[in-house]
């Protein structure tokens, strides 16, 4: 699996919105998968989802596995501290990161 992939999945809403639930078992819908980022940074910006009725918005981070963020170092990029997703093919680790900010994770791998 390649994260461009995943890239390309999200940016064209390819997967199926109306059943998406986070690994922590929030209810979420997609209304707008934001603007793709090629520069540095997070993957889409401004993106709207609600997570258990509460409208978001803001940014997204994709990756293949979620242990991939430390990977990345975006642990010590203050960048990433106001995602409202990051979406993940396999949720493989808790990120202390997303914890303390609330972000929701979304994992494909299950869907």
């Amino acid at each position: 699996m390649k994260e461009e992939l995943l890239h390309f999945i999200w940016n064209y809403k390819l997967l199926k919105t109306q059943e998406l639930v986070s690994v922590n078992g929030a209810k979420l819908k997609l209304f707008h998968q934001g603007e793709l980022n090629k520069d540095a940074g997070p993957d889409f910006f401004n993106a709207k989802i609600e997570a258990d009725g509460i409208t978001l918005v803001g940014n997204v981070e994709i990756h293949v596995n979620s242990s991939d963020w430390l990977k990345h170092g975006h642990e010590n990029d203050k960048a990433y501290n106001n995602l409202i997703l990051h979406v993940v093919y396999k949720y493989d680790k808790a990120i202390a990161q997303n914890t303390k900010h609330n972000v929701e994770v979304l994992e494909l791998k299950i869907i």
